[in-house]
């Protein structure tokens, strides 16, 4: 079972952060990911970076209960990628909506990311 990151306040988190075996995962609880949910779930996912960047080799962004995003969430999203990528960490976005699936095509953000459709697909990439 993925050990929870730790948290140094009872303040809403907005989203699931795990540790396991080089894999820190992402997954937002709320099904609109906003300005306000972008900036507390960034704070915690870099916290966790923070703790485990010698042996993080993946980041998986768990977006299988979010069916919208704000400008905020997107940019939350190209944040946690670009950490990742400081720390020679591969990105992994799961379970995207064809809507949003649709948004990140045209604003060309499937480029940045590995988009994994299935659980299958995802535990493919781990396994690698």
């Amino acid at each position: 079972m993925p050990a929870p990151a730790p948290s140094d306040h009872a303040a809403p988190t907005f989203a699931e952060i795990t540790w396991e075996e080089g894999v820190i995962s992402v997954r937002p609880i709320d099904p609109f990911l906003g300005e306000r949910e972008a900036a507390i779930i960034q704070r915690s996912a870099r916290a966790t970076l923070a703790e485990h960047r010698v042996l993080c080799r993946t980041v998986v962004l768990d977006l299988r209960r979010v069916e919208g995003m704000s400008s905020m969430g997107l940019g939350l999203c190209i944040s946690l990628r670009n950490e990742a990528r400081e720390l020679n960490a591969d990105t992994i976005v799961y379970g995207l909506t064809p809507a949003l699936r649709d948004q990140f095509r045209q604003l060309k953000l499937h480029k940045l990311f590995r988009l994994v459709p299935a659980e299958a697909d995802l535990a493919r990439h781990l396994a690698t």
